[in-house]
C-alpha cells in the first residue's frame, strides 16, 4: 500500500483527529465544571416587585377603558374617560392608578362583572373587603416614584376609606372607596410571572 504525503493528506487528517479529541476531552471537563459553578454562583434572591430595579420605571397616562370592558364600565354610570397614571416596571410588570367618582355598590358590581382568563388558577367572582393595614405591607414594595404618583392612595386612612380587593387574573384590583364623598382610588396591578 502506497501512502502519499500531500498537504491536507493522511498526516493532517490524523493531526486534526487528535486535536479534535483533545478539544472533546477539554469540554468533558469544563462543561460540568462551568455548570456546577453556574449553579453555585447563581445565588438569586427574589426581590420585592419594585425594589432596586436597575432599569428605571416608565410613567405615562392611562385610561380605565384599557383595562375594563365597556359593558362593565357602564355600571359606574360615569360619562367620559377616566384617565390615570400607569407606571411600567420593565421586566416586572406595571401598575395603574385612577381617581374617579362612583358609589361603593356600583364599583363592587363593576368589579364582579370583570372577565378573567380561562387559564386562571385563582379568580375572584366578587371583591372582598380588606383591612387597610394589608396595604402597609405592600407599601414596602413600592418605589418612591409610585408613592409620589399615588400619594392619596398610599396615604388613605381607614376612617375615610373602605378597601376592597379583587383578583381577576392576570390583574389585581385594589379599590379604596370614600362613602361620604364617593371618591374612588383604584389601583390595577399586573405582574409578569
Amino acid at each position: 500500500m502506497v501512502t502519499t504525503h500531500v498537504a491536507g493528506g493522511v498526516n493532517s487528517n490524523k493531526s486534526n483527529y487528535i486535536a479534535l479529541m483533545n478539544k472533546i476531552k477539554l469540554y468533558q471537563f469544563y462543561f460540568p465544571a462551568m455548570l456546577i459553578a453556574g449553579v453555585i454562583g447563581c445565588n438569586r434572591h427574589e426581590a420585592p416587585m419594585h425594589a432596586s430595579l436597575e432599569i428605571p420605571s416608565i410613567s405615562f397616562a392611562s385610561n380605565l377603558r384599557d383595562f375594563i370592558p365597556e359593558k362593565s364600565l357602564q355600571l359606574l354610570k360615569y360619562n367620559g374617560n377616566i384617565v390615570g397614571e400607569k407606571i411600567a416596571h420593565p421586566g416586572v410588570g406595571y401598575v395603574s392608578y385612577f381617581d374617579y367618582q362612583a358609589s361603593e355598590s356600583d364599583v363592587l358590581t363593576m368589579l364582579a362583572t370583570l372577565p378573567f382568563s380561562k387559564y386562571a388558577m385563582v379568580a375572584d367572582t366578587t371583591a372582598y373587603k380588606i383591612d387597610l393595614r394589608f396595604l402597609e405591607l405592600e407599601r414596602t414594595q413600592v418605589t418612591a416614584e409610585e408613592m409620589e404618583t399615588a400619594f392619596d392612595f398610599w396615604n388613605a386612612t381607614a376612617d375615610e376609606y373602605t378597601a376592597y380587593e379583587c383578583r381577576k387574573f392576570p390583574w389585581k384590583h385594589t379599590v379604596l372607596v370614600n362613602n361620604r364623598t364617593r371618591r374612588v382610588l383604584h389601583r390595577i396591578e399586573y405582574k409578569l410571572s
